[in-house]
């Protein structure tokens, strides 16, 4: 992040900052650059570096917890995985080790389109990983085949989690 003041005439552009657009779209200009407040400036740092300005972790992984929610089938347990951010609902089946995702999301507006759910998807990837389990993907709702899909299939090349269409859900 570079101050724009030293360019400007300090006395009438005192908060404006420039900086690089965190996902690289250079929609809207040609050089990817956007004028912005000190805060927009931080927040798009911080999405493009991935950690906060402070030195922590932005997508909460690191306080990430998971809730049991109890039995929702004949041998499938649901839960939620929670980040300070985002959750993710899914369910499991311990005998076929088979892991069902339900539902992922960024409730708070100010929050979203920050990674926060990318990053609680990778989570959910490594922890399927660790129990040597695989993901049945089910349908995707219209957004989910643009947003989700992509990373489902991401994740599951790049930790090596077999996805199943259909296993038991239809």
């Amino acid at each position: 992040m570079i101050k724009l003041k030293s360019l400007i005439n300090e006395t009438v552009y005192t908060d404006i900052w420039y900086h690089g657009s965190p996902s690289g779209d250079l929609r809207g200009g040609i050089s990817g650059l956007h004028l912005g407040t000190f805060k927009a400036s931080k927040e798009a740092l911080e999405a493009k570096i991935g950690i906060k300005s402070d030195g922590t972790d932005l997508d909460g992984a690191d306080n990430i917890e998971i809730i049991k929610k109890g039995l929702v089938d004949d041998g499938v347990y649901g839960y939620e995985m929670k980040s300070p951010y985002s959750y993710l609902r899914y369910r499991y089946e311990p005998s076929s080790k088979m892991f069902y995702l339900d539902n992922i999301a960024t409730p708070n507006l100010e929050d979203q389109n920050k990674g926060y759910a990318k990053a609680i998807l990778e989570s959910f990837f490594q922890f399927i990983k660790q129990k040597e389990g695989a993901l049945d993907v089910g349908s995707y709702t219209t957004s989910g085949m643009s947003y989700i899909k992509p990373l489902v299939e991401k994740f599951s090349q790049q930790y090596n989690v077999r996805l199943v269409q259909g296993s038991r859900y239809d």
